[in-house]
């Protein structure tokens, strides 16, 4: 091996551990986070997500009441009115980008970030 090919290599490793070191501080931990409910197409509510938040919100639309739970920062449908309940059994969401859809209801729960760029 060479004098050059050491430098090649140790220039390859900076450049992959400042790369690291960036994404590491740019972590999705430091994102703020919201939920944001739509019903019938339009937002009905937008609240900031913490662990501290704990609270049920009743979403009543023309089709039907969605019972939605906010519990430590994670969200999901507790109850609903509508007759597939595909909307009750699913997972929790807490992350970014993560929905939970009522059809039936015409009612979405997104989550999404507060810090836009």
């Amino acid at each position: 091996m060479k004098i050059r090919d050491i430098w090649i290599i140790v220039i390859v490793l900076a450049i992959a551990l400042i790369s690291i070191f960036i994404m590491h501080n740019n972590s999705e931990s430091d994102i703020q986070t919201k939920m944001v409910i739509r019903a019938a197409n339009e937002i009905y509510d937008e609240i900031p997500l913490t662990e501290d938040t704990n609270e049920t919100i009743n979403v009543e639309t023309a089709r039907g009441l969605n019972k939605i739970k906010i519990e430590n920062g994670v969200v999901s449908i507790n109850e609903a009115d509508c007759p597939d309940q595909i909307c009750v059994h699913n997972r929790p969401i807490d992350q970014v980008g993560e929905i939970i859809v009522c059809l039936p209801n015409q009612v979405i729960v997104e989550i999404v970030s507060t810090n836009e760029r």
